[in-house]
């Protein structure tokens, strides 16, 4: 393993009860999973008995690390239990306007960690939106931060501890 002694849990959450009746299940097509490297695809994933169907499914040992959760983005406060090291908040924002944009934003600031990051998709626009904690990292870092953990996003906003002093990576 890349990282050994690395442990993680992920909170998935969406507002749609079908999105995540769809994760909790964890079957996907072998088209879905093709940006997926084939070591990752080998740890993770378990085929389908019929080859004909061309599924697959998450391995118990992705699997028993998500939790999937209900979660509404215009409640007061995400009702999470504890603060997180990442947040990945991917083309949603980009369908609200400033005004919301800011109030999501400083929520996300209250529920990460000194030195967690808030991952946004590229479309997302975050000016004009001021902010407390966040600093942002340039575009090409946060692509390769993203890319190692599978997915495509940037740009990337770390948070900063309250004293000012930027954390190191």
């Amino acid at each position: 393993t890349r990282y050994p002694g690395m442990r993680f849990n992920i909170l998935a959450t969406d507002i749609s009860q079908t999105c995540l009746q769809t994760g909790q299940r964890g079957v996907y097509t072998e088209r879905q999973i093709e940006p997926i490297a084939m070591e990752l695809r080998k740890k993770y994933l378990l085929r389908s008995r019929r080859r004909d169907d061309e599924l697959v499914q998450m391995g118990p040992e992705l699997r028993q690390r998500v939790t999937f959760q209900s979660l509404n983005l215009m409640s007061d406060n995400f009702g999470l239990p504890h603060q997180m090291d990442a947040i990945f908040c991917r083309n949603v924002m980009i369908y609200f306007n400033n005004d919301i944009r800011e109030k999501l934003v400083r929520k996300f600031e209250k529920q990460l960690l000194d030195g967690g990051y808030l991952f946004v998709g590229h479309s997302e626009s975050l000016n004009g939106i001021n902010t407390t904690r966040l600093n942002m990292l340039s575009f090409g870092l946060g692509c390769a931060l993203a890319a190692a953990a599978g997915v495509i996003l940037a740009p990337v906003f770390p948070v900063t501890p309250s004293a000012g002093v930027p954390v190191a990576l």
